[in-house]
């Protein structure tokens, strides 16, 4: 018997195998296993027991004893209003399809070591072989019903209970809106779940366990429930899971959940999760929350997530395995994904939630992982990760404060539709992996009364993607932190009617570009550089009549330009310090005829397709200082306003690249002055004019003269108009410069007008007030000069090559002196009888038509190239012999015979020597450049220029000037006195001879952002020289030196320039 016993043990194995999972097949051979051995001792013999059925009490039918075997061979209850108390031990087993209803209160009093056990009839290792079958029947799930607890028994208490193979029809432990209490309770092989909390059911459940039931570990679990579970465990099942399916928060309550409370940590929600106004829900570290298909979050209440980096709040896909274990019971037959879930949605009265380290996972169904609308919850150290859709959502309503967010591999944008005014209170974003890591603000609008400052910790990388122009609104102010980029969306602008300021600095700019510019905060668009920023992409910066105060610093303007300029100005008094301004489809930065006083310092403007600086009014170009540029339509700025309305000083620090075009008449009213400063280039516009009824004051030079020229000449200021060598300047292109009849007392000293004649005269002066000393024309359609009036004495003028008349003196009894007209295509010096006045010490050669006309014999002394009068009054007729007379370089060579040749009685050259004959005296004084330095240490080419000559009593200047220096360094001239020696140094050759000597450094200045060589050095040697600092210095001396600099890229961090000799003059 007993081989046959063991055939019909196996078989029933294979037979539960066919009906149960493999897990139930590990379980039923061990219960063979036990079967066997009790096969052993006696097969076939029927234990002692006691049959149960109907309705159980204490007082009817007496506690279940422990040590007991019960049959229950009908269905069992405990009736409303009676109790039964179960002892430890006891062993109830139910018959086929038999249930235990408690109506009533049932003390279930097992322990954990000598728990009560429910089973099936068939299962022998608890009490034995009951129903005395020995091994032909084996325990399976379903046999019987199970324990169905209902509202009525919410006293109950239920504590070390046992409930094995139940499941059919309902689940082992079955609780019907039922509060009881359980503790050390076991709930195992039912063919349903292990604990079902049905209809909202609330028990406290204390170390209770479900393992190997087919369905769920728990189910039907409300969310109010779990405060009242804790540790619970699970294993085996169906679905290791403590399924949710009732997610609402009811309303004025609070929960607070932590990870004993569910199950592993986790809990599943089968339905949305709710909690509505004046509701609350806590969650504590290490909780997670598993999310069904297509569930959401809905937060109008209060949530709290309380997690930290190492034990972090998760809310995730109910299959995500790594948290809370495998809940969906398929081991990896599925894995999570974006799209699983919705997410969470924070909506109005939901201000006070707080998610600190908190993670939401693979949510984005319909909207974002984290979406917001018209509330302002707290963001601290959380996570948001594969979302199919937005990361965060602030719907362009909502305000969280942000203290560190990840966002990372999510579909869409990583933080969208974010306020601008919402950025002030985030910090610590990082996003990375995501179509777009982009912080995408939509609305951008500052009220009268809101102030706003944004930093770069408030940004990704630094940055925020504005899809929404930026409107700044009268009375509103926003400022902006160093290092902050904005990348602006297609045909985004800026309009500033309040105050801006944007603080940047040289080691920390603000950015403002095209979204597509990677350069800047990543690949923000996500395209992998496949899309390139370009120019016209947004519309640029405007700032309005009530934006005076505003301030740019250190910021860049990069690829504007759609409709308005990179910046705009349109009555607005602002300052622009060290802006850069690249890429613009239109001008860099216009004024629009801009009225109002502002500080434009330091800008560069680089590849924009209009003029750098545009619509500028004349008298505000004061407002301009060393700007500059290259690559643009026209580098220069651009004048179309110029008639003055108050005094105006030009300086060449006002210009761009080294000039000004002017695309506009100028004209000075009576009462105003205009003073232009030595090294001024006027680039004029065709047709155009500059008319003087006021006072015009220049005071420079022959060798450093303001000048005045056709906008296409490229020879000074560069390429203005930008068309590289296509024009070229030709006389006739401007009208000129006249000085007319009721100018005030100007003073034009050092002036070069060229390429003027339209209508008249290059230079036309009916002032009888005005003074003009060293001014040139030249290449004039016209003559060069009229002069019908002027003060005093007319001298050093230089008219050549113009298609008229050199000089025309139609009036006035003043003298001329040191004139020089030469190549002109008309008389040289044309005089009418109303002119009364005598030409001195002067030249007139080469002149096409006469070299002088209308001037009697007694009107010219001391002159050179009048044949007729040579021989008297000191006259000549002899080649002057210029330096070079083809180019205009209408210098003296040193055997000219005009060198010493003027009156005796005009007063001595500025060498001390006797007048020479002509303009350009021969300067005995004149520097030399000598020792030119064999190497340059790159990037850095210095060049060595002069103006002026060493003197010890001339007012004129004398600077030594090192151009292409390196920037922000410094410099001392090195002399000595004496004849030049060379001597090979550490820093360069030496050209000077002991004892050395040296004056005080000055320094380069310059701008790294205009690159490393844009510094200058100036040496003022004429203060120097008469100050009388170094008493070996005397007329006759011949001092020899270099300009010794600062130099990180030469040997030693030092360099000398090429030497330079200096012949001393009184």
């Amino acid at each position: 018997m007993p081989p046959k016993l063991t055939i019909s043990l196996a078989a029933a194995v294979r037979r539960a195998a066919r009906r149960h999972s493999f897990r139930r097949n590990a379980h039923l051979a061990t219960r063979a296993a036990v079967l066997l051995a009790a096969t052993t001792v006696g097969a076939g013999s029927l234990h002692a027991q006691v049959d149960l059925s109907g309705n159980l009490s204490d007082s009817t039918t007496g506690a279940l004893l422990s040590g007991t075997v019960y049959h229950a061979t009908g269905s069992i209850r405990v009736p409303t209003g009676a109790t039964l108390t179960i002892q430890p031990g006891a062993i109830v087993k139910f018959a086929f399809d038999r249930q235990f209803t408690i109506d009533g209160t049932l003390n279930c009093t097992g322990t954990s070591l000598n728990p009560v056990i429910f089973t099936d009839l068939r299962d022998d290792s608890a009490g034995g072989d009951t129903n005395g079958d020995g091994s032909a029947s084996v325990p399976a799930p379903a046999w019987w019903r199970g324990v169905h607890y209902n509202a009525s028994a919410s006293s109950s208490q239920t504590r070390g209970l046992t409930i094995r193979y139940s499941g059919r029809f309902i689940s082992g432990f079955y609780l019907v809106n039922n509060t009881a209490t359980f503790s050390d309770c076991l709930s195992e092989f039912s063919s349903s779940s292990g604990f079902d909390l049905t209809s909202s059911s609330l028990p406290s459940m204390l170390r209770c366990t479900a393992r190997d039931n087919d369905v769920d570990a728990f189910t039907n679990v409300p969310l109010v429930a779990l405060p009242r579970l804790d540790t619970l465990a699970a294993s085996g099942n169906g679905r290791d899971v403590l399924n949710v399916t009732v997610g609402t928060v009811p309303a004025a309550t609070s929960i607070t959940v932590n990870a004993n409370n569910v199950l592993s940590g986790a809990c599943t929600l089968s339905s949305n999760l709710m909690i509505p106004a004046s509701s609350e829900l806590h969650l504590g570290p290490g909780v997670a929350i598993k999310m069904g298909f297509d569930r959401e979050v809905s937060v109008n209440g209060e949530l709290d997530c309380n997690g930290t980096s190492a034990n972090r709040v998760i809310f995730t896909d109910e299959r995500d395995d790594t948290v809370g274990g495998d809940s969906n019971g398929d081991g990896a037959a599925t894995a999570p994904a974006a799209n699983h879930w919705r997410g969470i949605n924070f909506g109005p009265g939901s201000d006070s939630s707080v998610l600190e380290g908190t993670m939401v996972r693979y949510a984005g169904r319909f909207i974002a992982g984290l979406e917001m609308t018209g509330t302002s919850p707290t963001l601290r150290n959380c996570v948001v990760s594969e979302s199919s859709s937005d990361g965060v959502d602030l719907n362009a309503s909502s305000r969280p404060t942000i203290e560190g967010l990840t966002v990372q591999n999510c579909g869409r944008i990583a933080l969208a539709s974010v306020e601008l005014e919402a950025v002030a209170s985030f910090s610590g974003l990082q996003f990375s992996g995501n179509a777009l890591d982009q912080l995408e603000v939509t609305s951008a609008t500052l009220e009268a009364g809101e102030a706003l400052t944004v930093e770069r910790t408030q940004g990704h990388l630094d940055s925020f993607y504005l899809n929404t122009s930026v409107n700044v609104r009268s009375g509103a102010s926003l400022t902006v932190g160093p290092g902050v980029a904005f990348k602006m969306g297609f045909d985004k602008q800026w309009n500033v009617d309040g105050t801006v300021r944007m603080n940047g600095t040289a080691a920390s700019r603000i950015r403002i570009t095209d979204s597509r510019d990677d350069s800047v905060g990543g690949d923000s668009n996500g395209d992998g550089g496949i899309t390139l920023p370009e120019r016209n992409w947004w519309r640029g910066v405007q700032f309005n009549d009530a934006s005076d105060g505003s301030v740019l610093s250190f910021t860049d303007v990069r690829y504007a330009g759609r409709f308005i300029s990179s910046i705009e100005l349109d009555n607005a008094s602002i300052t622009l310090d060290r802006v850069t301004v690249d890429n613009g489809a239109l001008s860099g930065i216009d004024f629009n005829n801009n009225p109002e006083p502002c500080v434009v310092e330091r800008v560069r403007v680089n590849d924009c397709s209009g003029p750098a600086i545009d619509n500028v009014r004349l008298e505000r170009l004061q407002d301009i200082e060393l700007a500059a540029g290259t690559g643009n339509g026209q580098n220069t700025v651009r004048v179309t306003s110029g008639t003055l309305s108050g005094n105006v000083t030009i300086e060449p620090n006002n210009q761009f690249n080294g000039s000004i075009l002017v695309d506009t008449s100028i004209n000075v009213p009576s009462g105003f002055e205009l003073s232009l400063q030595p090294g001024v280039v006027l680039k004029m516009g065709f047709d155009r004019s500059f008319v003087v009824a006021g006072r015009l004051a220049v005071r420079g030079s022959f060798d450093q003269p303001v000048i005045l020229t056709d906008s296409r000449d490229d020879s000074v200021g560069g390429d203005t108009n930008g068309d590289g060598a296509s024009s070229s300047p030709a006389a006739n292109w401007w009208r000129g410069l006249d000085l007319n009849s009721t100018s005030d007392a100007s003073i034009v000293i050092g002036l070069e007008v060229r390429y003027a004649g339209r209508f008249g005269p290059s230079v036309h002066c009916r002032s009888g007030l005005a003074a003009m000393r060293e001014v040139r024309s030249s290449h004039s359609g016209s003559a060069g000069f009229r002069v019908s009036a002027h003060a005093v004495l007319l001298e050093r003028l230089i008219a050549f090559a113009n298609a008229g008349d050199g000089l025309e003196l139609t009036g006035g009894s003043f003298d001329v002196r040191q004139v020089t007209c030469a190549s002109n295509g008309g008389v040289g010096i044309d005089a009418t009888s109303a002119f009364t006045g005598t030409v001195r010490d002067s030249i007139v050669w080469a002149n096409t038509a006469a070299q002088v006309a209308g001037l009697g014999a007694g009107q010219v002394r001391y002159s050179d190239g009048i044949t007729a009068l040579a021989g008297t009054n000191g006259n000549i007729d002899t080649d002057p012999l210029f330096v070079d007379l083809a180019r205009g370089n209408l210098r003296l060579t040193q055997s000219s015979p005009c060198i010493n040749a003027g009156d005796p009685a005009s007063a001595v050259d500025p060498d001390s020597t006797r007048a020479d004959m002509g303009a350009r005296f021969f300067n005995f004084c004149e520097p030399a450049v000598i020792c030119q330095q064999p190497v340059s240490f790159p990037p850095c080419t210095p060049v060595l220029s002069y103006s002026g000559f060493a003197s010890l009593s001339s007012p004129q200047p004398f600077l030594l000037v090192l151009e292409n220096a390196p920037v922000n360094s410094f410099a001392i001239f090195f002399y000595g006195i004496g004849s030049p020696s060379l001597i090979n140094g550490a820093f360069g050759d030496i050209c000077v001879g002991g004892p050395f000597k040296r004056t005080a450094p000055v320094p380069s200045g310059g701008s790294p952002l205009g690159g490393p060589c844009t510094g200058r050095f100036e040496v003022d040697l004429r203060a120097y020289l008469q100050s009388g600092a170094d008493p070996a210095i005397v007329a006759g001396s011949n001092v020899i030196g270099h300009l010794w600099y600062r130099y990180a890229a030469a040997p030693g961090n030092a360099r000398f320039s090429d030497g330079i000799q200096l012949p001393v003059c009184p």
